[in-house]
């Protein structure tokens, strides 16, 4: 769900609609999911909204991540680990639990995004605060830094 070290806001949207699709359809084949542009999701929008709603969150970017999500890139190697995770054999409500969590993961690092602080949803740390990049004896960065 990243690119170059940031979060992608639009494949985080699609990666939350894709495992709310799931909950519907819960078969991890490409295309059983995939519009036949093979660009996004089937039903898309629709099952965004979903998962947004399931959170309260509200997409950072237009059309709910569906121009921008480069979902080809990314819903094999998400469908692998989900197999990986005992999705295809486990029962009904352990579906559930793996999908709650990774929409809530997702879900995590859009709400950061939407209060501003993409950096602390890329990397989950604080930033360190520079009173003035000049002023060595004033500022808190470490000298190597």
């Amino acid at each position: 769900m990243m690119k170059g070290g940031a979060d992608m806001p639009g494949r985080l949207v699609t990666a939350m609609a894709l495992l709310e699709r799931l909950r519907e359809k819960p078969i991890l084949n490409v295309s059983a999911h995939v519009a036949e542009s093979g660009m996004q999701l089937e039903d898309h929008n629709r099952f965004a909204a979903m998962a947004l709603d399931r959170f309260g969150i509200t997409s950072p970017v237009s059309e709910w991540g569906r121009r921008s999500s480069n979902l080809h890139g990314w819903i094999g190697p998400l469908f692998e680990w989900l197999e990986l995770s005992g999705y295809n054999s486990a029962s009904g409500k352990e579906k559930e639990v793996i999908l709650l969590e990774a929409q809530s993961l997702a879900a995590q690092r859009l709400d950061a995004i939407n209060q501003g602080n993409p950096l602390i949803a890329c990397y989950n740390l604080s930033l360190i605060h520079i009173s003035e990049p000049t002023d060595r004896t004033r500022s808190r960065m470490p000298s190597s830094a």
